[in-house]
């Protein structure tokens, strides 16, 4: 999962006339474009698949830090170690 903070999301309009949605991972740069148009595109599903995308580049580049912890993952831990 993604720091919120570290991400930037864009929507607007292009020079040419039409539309496009930018995410960009403010402190590496890494970024996705969709150049529109945006008619018919499902945005959650094509951001949920970004952040999926930007997430496996970061660790490709040994970039972890920027990668919180899975929160799901750290509670499962939890209910083991009391058990």
């Amino acid at each position: 999962m993604l720091k919120e903070n570290d991400i930037r999301i864009d929507v607007g309009r292009a020079s040419h006339g039409g539309d496009f949605t930018r995410m960009i991972h403010v402190p590496t740069g890494i970024e996705r474009v969709h150049p529109g148009p945006l008619k018919g595109v499902n945005r959650r599903e094509l951001e949920r698949g970004w952040l999926s995308e930007i997430e496996s580049e970061l660790k490709a580049r040994g970039l972890v830090q920027y990668i919180l912890p899975n929160p799901s993952a750290n509670s499962s831990r939890k209910n083991k170690s009391s058990a």
